[in-house]
């Protein structure tokens, strides 16, 4: 009895992290081979995003996902409905509570060589703010964004922690919550 074929999970991209080799390597875009994730966090990545990230399918309403689980960067997604504005999306970051460390979620309208172009609509979260959020409109709203994750890093630089492509313009009408759980 032949299966049904699995879809391959989207080629991610990952920089930094803790040195954990990887158990089943994928490429960056680029096809170096600088940037290699584990299989389990491309799978995660895979369920919480489309094989094709710029389809015209938005995220499900209700997905809950750990998109990366490591020390020092747990963070979970999930997709909630937005009913204010039905044309518009908007980005929510999160911390617990005892998280103080800068954090910041960047969105970008354009992706090149898997990193963000363009202008760069940020939000962050330090000391005690522990939620900020952003709502996109058109323009900023494009079938080509990507949204990039930082935290505070050695002598106050940021820390790349990872980047991941959206369908803006096809996820209008939701709310997209990052929640850093672990610091």
């Amino acid at each position: 009895m032949a299966s049904e074929a699995q879809p391959a999970p989207p080629r991610t991209q990952h920089r930094g992290g803790t040195g954990q080799a990887a158990s089943e390597p994928w490429e960056v875009p680029n096809g170096s081979r600088s940037g290699l994730v584990s299989a389990e966090v491309a799978a995660r990545y895979a369920q919480a995003f489309s094989a094709d990230p710029a389809g015209d399918d938005g995220l499900d309403i209700g997905l809950n996902a750990e998109i990366r689980s490591e020390p020092g960067a747990r963070v979970s997604m999930r997709v909630e409905a937005f009913s204010d504005e039905q044309d518009a999306l908007e980005l929510v970051l999160e911390t617990a509570q005892h998280i103080t460390w800068w954090k910041s979620l960047s969105y970008f309208v354009a992706v090149q060589g898997s990193r963000g172009l363009g202008p760069e609509l940020r939000i962050e979260t330090r000391d005690r703010v522990h939620r900020a959020s952003q709502l996109l409109y058109l323009p900023d709203l494009t079938r080509y964004g990507v949204i990039e994750l930082w935290k505070g890093g050695f002598l106050n630089f940021g820390a790349f922690i990872g980047s991941l492509p959206i369908n803006s313009f096809a996820n209008r009408g939701r709310s997209i919550v990052f929640r850093w759980e672990e610091d």
